[in-house]
């Protein structure tokens, strides 16, 4: 699949590079107050050429306030960067054993700048416990069929994985936390999505996609 068409859902503007540094930073292994699960709406399989083909998912990303204490996201969350990942099963995700794991260039049209309000504004929102909210996203993954050698993963049993990324301000986010501490706890870590499970057949048929 090519990088444009992957890219067709964001328009050109400033370009992220260090993707795979930014995820990392933000990442952390406690118990996420902000759970996220992914829902697949729609699918294809594009043909790249004779040994592989492209999974290319629209997938629906439900975020739940699963703490007992209100949270302040962003509600653009993804907006901007999301690492996609795919291991063989749960253990090897969490692991951090991965078969797919693409360094990407992300584009927005507005880069936000600095975060001066006093209290959470919009597109802020405060989430209650249990309270919740959808937004949609793509996912991709090069497969090789027939098991053939190169890159993507194989057919058979997968897990995937979004890591989300939830702050795009220059400004610090323990410095606006520490302003808004009255309204709730400030979501600004990567967000790892529940694993979802799939499954690629070795000879699947494949949709004819335009390049």
């Amino acid at each position: 699949m090519s990088l444009n068409l992957r890219f067709t859902f964001l328009s050109l503007g400033l370009f992220i590079t260090a993707m795979a540094t930014a995820l990392a930073a933000g990442s952390t292994d406690d118990p996420q107050p902000l759970k996220a699960s992914t829902q697949v709406i729609s699918q294809k399989l594009c043909r790249e050429n004779d040994e592989t083909y492209s999974l290319i998912q629209k997938q629906r990303v439900t975020f739940l306030n699963q703490s007992k204490k209100n949270l302040i996201v962003d509600k653009s969350i993804g907006r901007a960067f999301y690492g996609m990942v795919v291991a063989r099963d749960v253990q090897s995700l969490s692991d951090g054993k991965y078969e797919w794991h693409p360094n990407l260039d992300w584009a927005i049209d507005l880069w936000p700048g600095e975060l001066t309000a006093e209290s959470p504004v919009p597109p802020f929102a405060i989430l209650v416990p249990a309270e919740s909210f959808q937004v949609e996203t793509d996912f991709w993954v090069d497969v090789r069929m027939n098991d053939s050698k190169g890159s993507g993963i194989s057919s058979g049993n997968h897990v995937s994985q979004l890591q989300i990324g939830s702050w795009y301000y220059t400004t610090k986010p323990e410095a606006v936390q520490k302003r808004w501490e009255a309204y709730g706890e400030l979501i600004y870590n990567v967000i790892k999505t529940e694993p979802l499970a799939f499954n690629l057949p070795p000879n699947p048929k494949l949709d004819n996609c335009k390049q």
